[in-house]
């Protein structure tokens, strides 16, 4: 529900999971659609060793696991290769690099596009 302030919020730390992430999406959805109240999932990748960023945004895209207008945050380190492109039906809004971090800012297009901004 777009506009909602959600009851739940149910926070997922994943690593390296990108095999599993969908599997564990659907489980959870299934489950919380069973209760009234508006929900958010909210899946965590820090940014170890191993950036796979790209791969967690392509299945997020293919797989259509984010909410209209609902947004992804991508940590790297500024070391690793560029921000990776937006997945399928987003776009890339925002990016900005923090000392060590590079943080990009996605987002579902569910109305008028945003305009990429880049700091």
């Amino acid at each position: 529900m777009v506009g909602t302030v959600p009851k739940y919020s149910i926070v997922v730390p994943l690593h390296e999971e990108e095999e599993n992430v969908t599997e564990l999406y659907d489980r959870l959805k299934a489950v919380m659609e069973q209760q009234p109240d508006p929900f958010e999932l909210v899946f965590v990748d820090a940014p170890f060793k191993n950036d796979m960023s790209a791969e967690v945004l392509t299945l997020l895209g293919a797989h259509q696991l984010v909410a209209p207008d609902g947004w992804i945050v991508v940590e790297q380190s500024k070391r690793a290769p560029a921000a990776p492109p937006a997945p399928k039906a987003h776009e890339r809004v925002f990016v900005a690099t923090i000392g060590d971090h590079r943080i990009a800012f996605y987002q579902r297009r569910g109305s008028a596009p945003a305009t990429e901004q880049k700091s």
